[in-house]
């Protein structure tokens, strides 16, 4: 069988291939992290990387950047200027973002065993009970209907 050597170009191109994707995770990584300690929900951490990503000066909407100045300032207790300079640094952080991201391979998907246990416990009394006494007396009363407005002879 005839091995087939790849060339130092190719090995070269595969290496920066995964640098690259290795940066880039680092990126969302960062981001996220950033995103999370100022208190920021997915929603609007995804909000945050569309708008930035579909402006095409590269910044967060308006109306967007004012609820999260507040809600910064309002979360950590600081100031608005303070608020400013970290919502900045968040858009910085969603502009160096690459706009998609692909991944290949394959994980293992591990075997889940369910063994549901049904345990079931009835307790029987003596006979006594309310329920009991209750249907002995509606017998009871059920053969006095000549009584009661019934027809007897």
């Amino acid at each position: 069988m005839m091995e087939i050597e790849k060339s130092d170009a190719w090995q070269r191109h595969q290496l920066a291939t995964v640098e690259r994707m290795q940066r880039d995770l680092a990126r969302f990584g960062l981001y996220v992290d950033q995103a999370l300690r100022l208190g920021l929900s997915p929603q609007q951490t995804e909000q945050v990387v569309r708008e930035v990503q579909a402006s095409p000066d590269g910044r967060i909407q308006p109306g967007t950047r004012d609820l999260l100045d507040r809600q910064v300032q309002t979360v950590h207790n600081i100031s608005w200027v303070k608020a400013r300079d970290e919502v900045d640094r968040l858009e910085h952080g969603a502009r160096t973002l690459p706009s998609q991201i692909t991944a290949h391979g394959v994980v293992q998907v591990p075997a889940v065993n369910v063994a549901p246990q049904v345990e079931v416990n009835v307790q029987t009394g003596n006979g006594d009970d309310g329920y009991d006494t209750a249907m002995k007396k509606e017998s009871a009363l059920g053969g006095s209907g000549g009584v009661i407005g019934g027809s007897g002879t």
